[in-house]
């Protein structure tokens, strides 16, 4: 259940030690997972790592959707759904664009 970025929720399992955060910089090197995606928001995409060494990208399912599963979430706003989106964005949604909730990490968690 821990919450990052205000917008994302954790529901996987996760596993110790892992921390999650922006994609950043290494956005880069997965482009080709996510060509029609605007640069900047792949870099915005959730990101988990381990030691500083990227292990998950569950919105591109990186490194493949074993791995994503371990680390499920689902974009739930803090301020609920996005206007226009109306009740069908109520209670919590995957990310556009990705297949249903594949995204979370339990254990040490870092906002």
């Amino acid at each position: 259940g821990a919450v990052w970025d205000r917008r994302f929720r954790l529901t996987g399992p996760g596993a110790p030690g892992a921390v999650i955060g922006a994609l950043g910089a290494e956005a880069a090197g997965l482009r080709g997972l996510a060509p029609a995606l605007p640069a900047a928001a792949l870099a915005a995409l959730p990101a988990i790592r381990r030691e500083r060494v990227l292990v998950a990208v569950p919105a591109l399912l990186y490194p493949d959707a074993a791995v994503s599963a371990r680390f499920a979430l689902i974009f739930a706003p803090a301020g609920g759904p996005v206007a226009g989106m109306g009740a069908a964005g109520r209670g919590g949604h995957s990310m556009p664009g990705s297949p249903p909730p594949c995204v979370g990490v339990a254990g040490a968690m870092r906002p």
